[in-house]
């Protein structure tokens, strides 16, 4: 696909400087996109599904997210535009957690389960502790710079986590593609932090990522320094930003364009892009 109608989120459920930085980035590799509010996608008048390629919703809060577009309208009409209508939906850490058929979501004297959209048959389950280093708080002092491996070029590239999820797969899950896992001394045995689920019978996706891939060397910085909290906690994640060149966040969101069988434009700065070698 080489000119998706991106329509990016921009509303509660989602930090408005994080639908901007998915809006930035997508014009960095060449793509145009547009915004899309929760009163856009639960109104029965704005046929949306007929005029969009990627439906793509960054991070925040899962809950409100839903509380804003409606579980029994804007809601199923998402879940309706990748089964029936074939569209591709891109989630991004909470918005990953709402692609399952159940969420598990553990943080600083939070514990929530509720049902998620069901794009496949497993549990998404965090924030992850061990990769934070604490419980999730929601605040920078949850952020961190990891390094995760690409499952099908076999390569590592660095992102940032906030409190994403895991995906827990029951055995028989033929739908699922696993995209990226996080393998480290540790944890026990590899995460599964990124995948996609083939839906319907129509060509529907659902690309799951439990970190922000969407973040560039650059606006990694100002993302976290947005919510920085007292004590300079969150000066971790800035401070293992000074170990990775900025082409390597560039190539980690050029592996997602590519799994998603996007044709990259001319980007406005060409990055240093891993293309998949071949078998």
């Amino acid at each position: 696909m080489s000119n998706p109608r991106i329509k990016i989120y921009n509303g509660a459920g989602t930090s408005g400087i994080n639908a901007q930085i998915f809006k930035e980035r997508f014009a960095d590799f060449g793509f145009t996109s547009t915004f899309i509010t929760a009163q856009e996608i639960k109104d029965p008048q704005n046929r949306w599904e007929d005029t969009t390629d990627i439906l793509a919703v960054g991070g925040g809060s899962a809950g409100d997210f839903l509380e804003a577009v409606g579980e029994f309208d804007g809601a199923v009409r998402i879940k309706n535009f990748v089964e029936h209508h074939g569209g591709t939906y891109l989630g991004i850490c909470s918005a990953a957690y709402l692609g399952a058929a159940m969420i598990k979501f553990d943080g600083h004297q939070v514990k929530k389960r509720r049902p998620g959209l069901g794009f496949f048959n497993g549990v998404a389950r965090g924030g992850l502790d061990d990769l934070m280093g604490r419980p999730y708080t929601g605040n920078s002092d949850s952020a961190a710079i990891i390094k995760l491996l690409h499952h099908d070029c076999q390569t590592t590239y660095p992102t940032l986590y906030w409190g994403g999820p895991k995906f827990l797969l029951p055995s028989a899950n033929k739908n699922i593609t696993p995209l990226a896992w996080y393998s480290h001394e540790k944890v026990k045995e590899p995460y599964l932090m990124a995948l996609r689920a083939d839906v319907g019978t129509r060509g529907g996706r659902a690309f799951l990522i439990g970190h922000h891939i969407e973040t560039s060397h650059h606006n990694i910085a100002k993302y976290v320094k947005n919510s920085l909290v007292t004590g300079g906690a969150g000066q971790q994640a800035l401070h293992c930003l000074k170990n990775y060149a900025p082409h390597q966040f560039d190539n980690s969101f050029a592996l997602l364009l590519q799994d998603m069988g996007l044709t990259c434009p001319q980007p406005k700065q060409q990055p240093n892009i891993l293309l998949k070698q071949p078998a």
